[in-house]
Order: structure tokens, then sequence, then C-alpha cells
């Protein structure tokens, strides 16, 4: 069903073998693209988790304080770490995400028999959302919890390193708390990685929606205008959201590598980031998000509309 949505929605002109060329499109873009931000989304998520995973005197203040140490102490190499994990979940979230996202958006706002308007629209996003969200998290949520222990897999502080790949962390993970520890803080993950997808994703239609382009042939016009539009859903929604991130990531490390569990649940969570940190808690690394967070997000919008005209015409 899903492949016939994609076949339908993305390449109506029914090339053969169009949807396994715009899969390997797409791996290659957003592989490039997370090979050149890795350093930047290592620094973000060792900022976000540190206070999970990292000795008080040991934790870093700044961003540009973060970067300096870990070259020092870690070496230039250590920037990349996790992120062939990161590329390995490409291949089935770059998938998954914009073929759930039309699939449903064709349950929920299936404009052959009617059109919808103001809280009926906005609920029908929502519902949009939250369930192609759900229906990636489930297949892919493996690969965030590989990539997150290798990540906060620090050679100065936890020596030697308790990973040494993808393969040797999963087994690692799974044979000390099988599926469950796989799938640690998956609960709370969806609950705080749906409001970014939600926003991004609406106002990425809104947008478009309100200043329509002609997309059926490339122009620099056009390739600008899709620019803005991920940016600005990209910054929006980054901004609003960012401290959900943050509270996931928390509830990830929380407990490993023989720290004690600090969190009991998502609103202890809450509670104990805001009453020791206050607010600057919740947006740890964010400094680091913004330099990445516009191109990477430019990307994954962009494909969905620019792949067909930038590779198959």
């Amino acid at each position: 069903m899903i492949i016939d949505t994609i076949n339908d929605r993305y390449f109506a002109f029914q090339q053969k073998h169009t949807l396994w060329r715009y899969c390997y499109t797409s791996f290659i873009a957003h592989s490039i693209s997370r090979t050149i931000f890795a350093p930047l989304e290592r620094v973000k998520i060792l900022m976000q988790s540190q206070n999970s995973i990292i000795n008080d005197q040991l934790r870093y203040q700044s961003t540009s304080e973060a970067f300096q140490r870990i070259y020092k102490e870690q070496g230039l190499a250590s920037f990349w770490r996790g992120n062939l994990t990161n590329i390995y979940r490409v291949i089935p979230q770059n998938f998954l995400k914009f073929a759930a996202y039309n699939h449903f958006k064709d349950v929920f706002l299936s404009q052959k028999d009617k059109q919808y308007y103001g809280y009926d629209l906005l609920l029908r996003n929502l519902l949009l959302g939250v369930c192609s969200v759900f229906f990636i998290q489930l297949a892919i949520y493996p690969f965030e919890t590989v990539r997150m222990r290798q990540i906060c897999d620090q050679k100065k502080y936890f020596y030697p390193n308790q990973f040494n790949g993808f393969s040797q962390c999963l087994y690692k993970i799974f044979k000390k708390g099988g599926i469950q520890q796989l799938y640690k803080g998956f609960f709370i993950t969806n609950i705080c990685i749906m409001p970014y997808l939600v926003i991004a994703y609406t106002l990425q239609d809104l947008i478009k929606s309100q200043y329509p382009t002609n997309t059926q042939k490339f122009e620099v016009n056009t390739f600008i205008y899709y620019f803005g539009v991920a940016g600005v859903s990209a910054l929006i929604s980054s901004l609003i959201t960012y401290p959900f991130d943050t509270i996931k990531r928390r509830n990830m490390m929380s407990g490993i590598a023989g720290f004690e569990k600090q969190y009991k649940g998502l609103f202890n969570c809450i509670n104990i980031i805001y009453q020791r940190e206050g607010m600057k808690g919740f947006y740890g690394g964010f400094t680091a998000n913004l330099f990445k967070i516009v191109p990477c997000l430019y990307l994954q919008f962009s494909i969905y509309d620019n792949s067909r005209i930038l590779c198959f015409e």
C-alpha cells in the first residue's frame, strides 16, 4: 500500500525503477549532509545529555569549549563517532518518512470528496503527523539507540571505548537488556519528537499553499523558494520543540555507563532539569544545532519536491 502511494504520488509518469532511483538519490543526499554536519550533531547531543553521562567537573561550559576539548582529548575522527549508524538508518528512515507521510495524507487529507478548513484541517494535520512519526520511529528506533550510545561513548572518560562499531554496539545492548533495552525511552521519544515533525511539516505545507510556485522545471528561484520554506519551517519548529529533544536524550542516556538513573519519568525529568538548570538546561547545544538545522532539513524537504526534477527529466 505504501509503495503504491509513493508510485502514485511521487512518480506519476511511472518510469521503470523510479522508486529505487529515488531512494538511491535520497540516500546519497542525506549521507553527504549528515557526514558534513556530524561534528555539529555530536557536540549538540553531548551538550544536551552531558548532565546524565559526564561528571560535574568535566562538563562542557560552551559549544566552543566542547569543540576544543573533544578535538584535544579524543581526536579529530571522534567528531564522526556514530555517523555511520546515522547513515545506515537513512535507508529505512528516508523511505518510510515520505512514504508514511503521503500514505496518511491520503487517509486524513483526501481531497477527492471535500476540502478541509479551520480546526478540522488542523486536527487532521496533527493526526497525520502523529501516525507518520509513530510508524517511522517503530522501525528505526534501535538505530537511534545505537547512535546515541556511540556518540556518548567518550574515550577519555570510559577507557577503552565501550563500542567499536554498529554491530558490536547493537549486540552488546541487546545482550545486556534484550529488545527492551533497544527501545529504551521509546514512549517518551515519541511524545518528544512528534511536536517537532508535526510543526515542521504543517508549516511547510502552509507556507507552500500560501506561496505556490511552478515545480515542473528546475529554476534558480524555485530552488531558493524551497530553501526558504525549509529554513523557516526548521527554525520555528526547532525553537519551539528543542526542549522536547533534550528531554528525550536525557531519558535515553539516564542510568547508563555506571551513572545512576536520574529520572523516573517524563514529568520528573522536566521538573529536575528546570529546578537544577533553569530554562537554559532545555537548550543545551542549541547553538550548534542552529548551524546545521536549516541546510539539513532543506535536503529532507526538497528531496520530495526536487528529486524528480533533478534526476528523472
